[in-house]
């Protein structure tokens, strides 16, 4: 399922490939991950959209990333994102400051540097 999570499939298609009823299919997921096959693709198809944001930032849009992941109801994959990673999805499209890294900081073994702004580091140079 996860192999497939980008692709249309639903929890039907896959009882279907596996030959085995969509009741048998449900129990297993039940007994063996403690959840049902519908939240464990949703679960999936989140993992996708937020991996393709976090990568794309900017570049890419939550609305179009949900719709090419199967999310129709915006409203409803907005509640699932948020729930599933505690931020929004558009969030992880706005791109974040890079943090500054003070070239001292390279050089110790901790990564830790005493001039702590970028102007007492351009200083200390």
């Amino acid at each position: 399922m996860v192999d497939n999570a980008a692709t249309p499939i639903t929890v039907s298609d896959v009882a279907a490939h596996l030959s085995m009823s969509l009741r048998s299919l449900q129990a297993g997921f039940r007994q063996w991950r403690a959840t049902t096959p519908n939240v464990f693709l949703r679960q999936a198809r989140l993992q996708l959209v937020r991996d393709e944001l976090l990568r794309s930032g900017a570049e890419s849009n939550a609305t179009t990333t949900a719709l090419r992941y199967g999310f129709s109801h915006l409203g409803r994959f907005t509640g699932y994102y948020q729930a599933e990673f505690g931020e929004s999805p558009e969030r992880n499209a706005t791109p974040r400051p890079r943090e500054f890294e003070c070239p001292h900081a390279r050089l110790t073994k901790d990564r830790s540097c005493l001039p702590r702004t970028i102007a007492a580091c351009a200083q200390s140079l």
